[in-house]
């Protein structure tokens, strides 16, 4: 923690001007939430194909996503790759500290299940929400656990084109978006920035968030400096199950905290869900739970 602050009053004093990235932060130590294995991975659902492009198109998407992030120059950010697909139908929640990633990306393709009530099995969700990342984390030492993002192909026309119309949504400016909500970073205050909480959707600005400014690439690398190893690495994640990882880890509650990704005039929404328990909480036993709500109506 210490060591991070130092990186961020470097770039400061470098900068002329106060960083604009955001961590999101563990809920009992305040440490930065951020992945501690060195191995990541992701899975595509199948429960639901996108509505208005290929789903063969998808995997290349979300690589671009994910590369925008670990290709920069610091070299400190964990790379990513796929491993398969998923049948689940919604973003997983990790039973167990110890539980391996499941790392899902889902389309959502029916608005019922994205706004219906938790109770009857849907998300609880706003039709105003183009994407959610939910993310698990060790509540202590800040490790995440899993992260999962939902898209809501119900609600909103995604496109793969350079030059989208002004009713639709670049899905890859979408997904770079909710990749730095998966490897950690809250919202940036910086207007130019990927993690900017909106982006115009029309001329130029409509791609923007496809390439990191330097506000982001600033903010990545200070975040994975001087990462502590994994309680819970393992090399598992090859044969697309979900399996427990190798630690049992230290004493400490599972949390999880949602970060939302949407581009254009709409609200974004934080939810963060905690879970107390002494070790490993297991999230069916009904453990309370704390929900929190921050709306930014922004946009340019």
């Amino acid at each position: 923690m210490k060591r991070l602050a130092l990186v961020a009053l470097a770039l400061l004093l470098m900068g002329g001007s106060a960083a604009a990235f955001v961590f999101f932060h563990a809920r009992d130590s305040g440490e930065p939430m951020r992945w501690f294995r060195k191995n990541l991975w992701y899975r595509i659902s199948t429960s639901a194909e996108p509505r208005d492009f290929p789903a063969s198109a998808t995997r290349a998407q979300v690589d671009e996503a994910f590369g925008a992030w670990t290709s920069t120059a610091c070299g400190l950010v964990p790379q990513v790759r796929y491993i398969g697909a998923s049948t689940a139908t919604h973003a997983t929640s990790p039973s167990r500290l110890s539980d391996e990633p499941d790392n899902v990306i889902t389309f959502i393709g029916s608005t019922a299940q994205w706004v219906g009530a938790p109770a009857d099995g849907g998300l609880g969700n706003s039709t105003t929400e183009i994407a959610i990342t939910k993310i698990s984390h060790d509540a202590k030492t800040g490790e995440i656990i899993d992260a999962d993002i939902e898209i809501n192909d119900g609600g909103f026309e995604f496109t793969l084109s350079d030059d989208p119309d002004p009713d639709q949504i670049d899905l890859l400016s979408m997904l770079t978006h909710e990749a730095g909500h998966y490897f950690g970073l809250d919202h940036s205050s910086d207007p130019e920035a990927t993690m900017f909480p909106t982006h115009t959707r029309t001329g130029a600005g409509a791609t923007q968030a496809r390439t990191l400014a330097a506000d982001d690439i600033d903010g990545i690398c200070a975040l994975y400096q001087d990462v502590p190893d994994s309680h819970y690495e393992d090399t598992g994640g090859d044969d697309g199950d979900s399996g427990n990882g190798c630690g049992a880890g230290p004493d400490g509650g599972l949390v999880w905290l949602v970060g939302l990704g949407v581009l254009g005039r709409w609200p974004f929404r934080r939810v963060a869900r905690a879970v107390e328990s002494a070790h490993e909480p297991d999230l069916s036993a009904g453990g309370a739970r704390r929900r929190a709500r921050a709306h930014d109506t922004r946009a340019r």
